[in-house]
């Protein structure tokens, strides 16, 4: 008898999706030290964490309904810790970050759409 992995690539993933999720909100709520810093240059930090994140929900919940919950979720994270943020003392709300989360997401979801296949297919999640 053949037992199956206890790391399947899907649990893989979801870990992966679970890690990205709590250093999102460390990240996000962390006291930041005053400091030289670009105008608005965290913005990229929020799209690449939020587009990854959104494609480790794609890649590690098969299903459309799981995926579109995954996907609510990490818009949702995103405009939840920024609304945290506007109560905590050394850190600032920003919509544009909010904006820049949500456009992550969308990012994340088209890389998906157009080479999901090709993905899934390398990752070995699905035969072929």
């Amino acid at each position: 008898m053949i037992k199956e992995p206890v790391l399947t690539p899907h649990l893989i993933l979801r870990l992966l999706f679970l890690g990205c999720t709590l250093l999102i909100i460390f990240a996000s709520l962390a006291p930041v030290s005053p400091g030289i810093s670009i105008q608005n240059a965290d913005k990229a930090g929020h799209y690449l964490a939020y587009a990854s994140l959104a494609l480790l929900a794609c890649l590690a919940f098969p299903a459309r309904n799981q995926q579109i919950l995954a996907l609510l979720f990490a818009l949702s994270l995103g405009f939840l810790l920024e609304g945290i943020q506007a109560t905590l003392p050394t850190r600032e709300m920003s919509l544009l970050d909010g904006l820049a989360n949500s456009l992550g997401v969308l990012t994340g979801v088209i890389i998906y759409q157009i080479q999901g296949g090709t993905l899934r297919k390398c990752l070995r999640l699905e035969k072929g």
